[in-house]
């Protein structure tokens, strides 16, 4: 009779205790309770659009959430981890697949708080069309959308915008960094090999370090990365012992993966410009097929101005020091933009996965855009 009841009544339970979450852990981020409750309100919505669409069309959640229930559920980084945190939610705390979702949803709704309180400092005050655009970004359907059901995508958005905060004042939250990396690792193992590389470059080249703890951080590199980038290959399907001719052919594959689904395209006959400006900005206006499709080209057309109107400030300002560390964000954002691109053929996985890349962009160009200080100093 009791789980009859908990079962009916614990997706309610669930948001509220992500409210009271969200309230909690928004402030420690410097963010507003109004404002976080309102983007909290608005992931949600997504949430119960998310839990349709699986339960009338079908979504990678629905095959979760059925393994998680069957049970004898093995812990490793990847697809098995979200099955094995779904069957404890399950079997252990008889969650409901909606109330699975909200757990989810509030996974994504931090990550979407944390991006804003990391933006808003950056535009307040300033010229209302970048406070416009910096508020649009934020709420993105895209990105609200893909983060708030059962699945990575909530997951990896959550530790690269964590890594994002990180990166604003390194020295102090290198535990944080680690989180984040930790986070990125459990649901996609290549990506946080990425951050761990862009981490190192950032650290070699800062002229603060010194040369002992440069060889240091060489040494413990090459010894992550030894263990870390053959298990990501693995984990892509690439095996560790392949030769750069057979990694170079997997690339191939992948480009063509989905050359004769509606929403693929094949990148492999495409130039490596393209693909880049492909992952990253479409489908353009012109050509969406279907209302998300539409919503996803609006979503493009934002980004696509801030790249521009962002590239523009950075290549006209000479002196951009500051002491984020931005050879982090780029070097993240740039290598991940790459690989992603060259691996992902379908529109709608691009759509899913660059929101793990759009947070540092984002960053980078709205800063450049403003005329405010540092994010540091918002707490100051």
């Amino acid at each position: 009779m009791f789980l009859e009841i908990w079962q009916t009544a614990n997706p309610f339970i669930i948001f509220v205790l992500g409210i009271v979450a969200i309230v909690v852990v928004s402030r420690k981020f410097g963010a507003q309770d109004k404002r976080a409750l309102l983007l909290y309100f608005w992931h949600t919505t997504f949430t119960f659009v998310y839990y349709w669409f699986t339960i009338n069309v079908g979504a990678d959640s629905s095959v979760y959430y059925a393994k998680a229930l069957r049970g004898n559920v093995v812990f490793e980084p990847g697809t098995n981890f979200i099955v094995y945190l779904v069957s404890i939610l399950t079997n252990y705390l008889h969650l409901n697949m909606l109330g699975c979702f909200l757990v989810f949803n509030l996974i994504g709704s931090l990550g979407l708080i944390i991006l804003d309180s990391i933006i808003q400092p950056l535009v307040r005050n300033q010229q209302k069309s970048l406070r416009v655009i910096a508020t649009l970004v934020i709420f993105l359907p895209s990105i609200s959308f893909w983060s708030s059901g059962i699945g990575k995508d909530g997951i990896s958005f959550l530790g690269a915008v964590l890594a994002l905060w990180s990166a604003l004042e390194l020295k102090k939250r290198m535990g944080s960094m680690s989180i984040a990396i930790l986070m990125m690792f459990l649901v996609r193992p290549h990506i946080a090999g990425i951050m761990i590389i862009a981490l190192a470059v950032s650290l070699f080249f800062d002229k603060k370090v010194n040369i002992i703890m440069k060889l240091v951080l060489a040494f413990v590199t090459i010894g992550i990365s030894a263990f870390l980038i053959p298990y990501a290959l693995n984990y892509a399907g690439v095996n560790a012992g392949n030769s750069p001719d057979d990694i170079a052919s997997y690339i191939e594959s992948r480009e063509d993966v989905y050359k004769n689904t509606d929403s693929g395209i094949t990148l492999s006959e495409l130039s490596f410009p393209m693909k880049l400006f492909t992952y990253m900005f479409r489908p353009l206006i012109f050509e969406a097929r279907s209302i998300t499709q539409i919503f996803s080209a609006l979503d493009n057309l934002i980004l696509l101005y801030l790249f521009i109107f962002g590239g523009y400030k950075i290549i006209k300002t000479k002196n951009l020091t500051s002491l984020e560390n931005r050879k982090f964000m780029w070097a993240y954002a740039i290598i991940a933009w790459v690989i992603l691109a060259l691996t992902s053929g379908n529109l709608g996985i691009a759509v899913r996965q660059k929101i793990m890349v759009l947070p540092f962009f984002l960053y980078i160009f709205i800063s450049v855009m403003s005329k405010n200080k540092r994010f540091s100093d918002h707490y100051k």
